[in-house]
């Protein structure tokens, strides 16, 4: 199957589809400057065979939403407490509900924030949500832009997720065909 082709059937946005091409999914993951849309994909597919666990998906949202929290003030310690919580349970010593509870007082924080400081707290809820929903994970990846460079956000997904340890979509073929569809997609400007 071509990457193409997965994206379509996932229900990826028309830019995302466009500058895929006929790439394929390990020169798309080593060029792409959109960790948004990189974690949107291995969010969207963790735990299929052959694709990222969802504890490693989590764990490369955590690094996006980490290295945006230079933007929060000192002494708001929420969007820090999220992403360490959702770390934890990737070692076992976290629940689900303590990583939601978590990720939803950072969301609190970033209600509350003013931007960029709103955006880096709402990435540390979103890698936190990425515990119980994988695909919330690619919000925990998104930049505004001008907030952070985008090519960083993704080189640190690319640390984290190498091309390595993503499936050879020929092999994978049926199935990425039988389970990959959900209508879930992100549009980004």
């Amino acid at each position: 199957m071509e990457l193409k082709t997965l994206l379509n059937n996932l229900g990826a946005c028309k830019s995302a589809v466009d500058w895929v091409g006929d790439r394929s999914l390990a020169q798309a993951w080593a060029e792409c400057n959109r960790a948004d849309r990189m974690m949107w994909l291995v969010g969207t597919m963790c735990g299929k065979r052959g694709w990222p666990p969802r504890q490693k998906v989590v764990l490369a949202g955590c690094a996006c939403a980490e290295y945006m929290l230079t933007h929060v003030p000192a002494g708001e310690s929420r969007a820090a407490k999220a992403i360490s919580t959702a770390r934890a349970w990737v070692d076992g010593r976290a629940t689900r509900r303590e990583v939601t509870i978590a990720g939803d007082r950072a969301e609190r924080a970033a209600f509350l924030l003013s931007y960029p400081a709103s955006s880096a707290a709402y990435a540390a809820a979103y890698a936190a949500y990425a515990v119980r929903e994988p695909a919330c994970v690619a919000y925990a990846a998104f930049s505004p832009v001008g907030l952070v460079p985008r090519k960083n956000l993704a080189d640190l997904v690319r640390k984290q997720i190498p091309s390595a340890e993503l499936p050879d979509l020929d092999s994978c073929d049926n199935i990425c065909r039988r389970e990959g569809g959900r209508s879930w997609s992100m549009k980004f400007r």
